[in-house]
């Protein structure tokens, strides 16, 4: 049976009877919203997406938000940046990808192309030049041209940018030229 709680004991100025799954008190939610912020960045659609399967009704879902962003264990910048770079350096991805998953996930795009102004630029170039070292290795075709081409569509495909994928190709498929 759910328990009644005062949604005001979360420090909030609505007053309104809560209704909360079985037994589980207001702490208890904040305890786990605390433990699930805490073991890595998360983003308010992140948390909103824990409070859906905590069961908490929707409309309370502001003020749980607002609490935690009060508390800074939820920072839309901090997550973007995280975020951004994690993507870059464990799965290789590029701006463009990284752009459109921040995107799906509700960051403003303000908050994203100030993520993107800390990405260390000779990181990222490197990162993209190892992505297609690694792709050429795995190509079987003798053709130079097919072979530039799906590098090209490989590094679009992992979200980098076309000027710099060519550019980055002339350094590395030189002995490829017909």
């Amino acid at each position: 049976m759910p328990t009644k709680i005062l949604h005001g004991d979360l420090g909030c100025t609505t007053f309104e009877a809560m209704e909360l799954p079985e037994k589980m008190l207001l702490n208890d939610v904040l305890e786990k919203l605390y433990a699930f912020c805490a073991y890595q960045e998360r983003c308010k659609q992140d948390v909103i997406k824990k409070l859906n399967k905590l069961e908490i009704p929707s409309k309370f879902h502001s003020d749980y938000l607002q609490h935690l962003e009060e508390e800074k264990f939820i920072n839309e910048f901090r997550y973007a940046d995280a975020f951004t770079r994690g993507k870059i350096r464990q799965n290789k991805w590029g701006r463009i990808k990284i752009k459109h998953a921040l995107f799906q996930k509700g960051i403003p795009s303000s908050l994203i192309e100030e993520a993107f102004s800390s990405i260390n630029e000779e990181e990222y170039l490197n990162t993209l030049k190892k992505v297609l070292m690694s792709k050429q290795k795995t190509l079987r075709q003798s053709d130079p041209r097919v072979v530039k081409y799906k590098l090209v569509q490989y590094a679009a495909g992992k979200g980098f940018e076309s000027g710099i994928i060519y550019e980055t190709l002339e350094e590395i498929t030189r002995n490829l030229q017909p």
